[in-house]
């Protein structure tokens, strides 16, 4: 099984939030250390928007979904807004199917799968 990692590239001649990478399946053996990581780089955040891409995230069910709003409340409290970009549409339909979408920031589907990727930046 894919596990999940979470890493972030680095661009510190931009004014744009720097893209946070989500990626594998994120389940009930990584779900709680994703939640850790991200909230901790809400904590670290230097500007209001924190970019999380789920462009190659596989698995999205109860503990990813559990895990998405752990950091968004985490993030909320602090005045930080995370935007949940390039999710597949299969994710997207899941998301919305229980409601959780109403809740998240999820960038808009137009802005396509995984927009936020930069193009030089390597996939893992």
């Amino acid at each position: 099984m894919t596990r999940a990692r979470v890493w972030q590239a680095r661009d510190t001649a931009s004014e744009d939030p720097t893209p946070v990478f989500l990626t594998g399946a994120i389940d009930l053996m990584n779900a709680d250390a994703n939640a850790d990581l991200l909230c901790a780089l809400v904590d670290l955040r230097p500007g209001p928007v924190l970019l999380v891409d789920c462009t190659d995230v596989t698995l999205v069910g109860s503990q990813c979904m559990a895990m998405m709003r752990r950091v968004h409340d985490h993030a909320t409290d602090r005045g930080v807004r995370v935007v949940w970009d390039g999710l597949a549409p299969l994710h997207r339909r899941t998301l919305h199917a229980v409601g959780v979408d109403r809740r998240l920031h999820l960038a808009p589907p137009e802005a396509g799968h995984g927009a936020v990727r930069p193009p030089s930046t390597p996939r893992h």
